[in-house]
């Protein structure tokens, strides 16, 4: 069941197992969650950290780097395409960008522009939990219209 972080939980556990006299009872440990943290991945992607990675100063300047790299395609001009991409990537430890891909598309070249400009970013300042830099997801739309 899934309760509120106030509810108070019942921790007591009762068991009705139907036994012999000699049956053996395998060992039974209790989980309390710290050892997966032990045994957590460092190539874990995370969405949600304590410090967002980030691209310069911040968003200005991430919305600045596709206006100014993006190239319109000429199939999407002639043929009247626009829209938003849907594109996923991972900043790593070191800031730079990996694993970008296509979640929607709009065509026309959209998509595989939009892929470009990704793979050609410089490095982003890296995420950071508990002090640590660690690999984070971004899924981001990225817009493309006429004027």
């Amino acid at each position: 069941d899934i309760v509120d972080d106030e509810a108070e939980v019942d921790e007591t556990v009762e068991i009705d197992v139907e036994a012999e006299q000699g049956t053996e009872v395998p060992e039974f440990t209790l989980f309390t969650g710290e050892e997966e943290e032990e045994e957590e991945e460092e190539d874990v992607v995370r969405y949600y950290v304590e410090e967002n990675a980030v691209f310069g100063n911040g968003d200005e300047d991430l919305i600045k780097y596709f206006a100014r790299n993006i190239k319109y395609p000429r199939v999407a001009i002639e043929t009247g395409i626009e829209g938003s991409v849907y594109v996923s990537f991972v900043i790593e430890k070191d800031g730079s960008l990996t694993n970008a891909k296509i979640i929607r598309g709009i065509g026309g070249g959209c998509d595989e522009e939009a892929l470009r400009v990704l793979n050609n970013m410089p490095c982003w300042k890296p995420a950071k939990q508990n002090g640590l830099k660690v690999r984070q997801g971004f899924k981001i739309p990225i817009k493309f219209i006429l004027h």
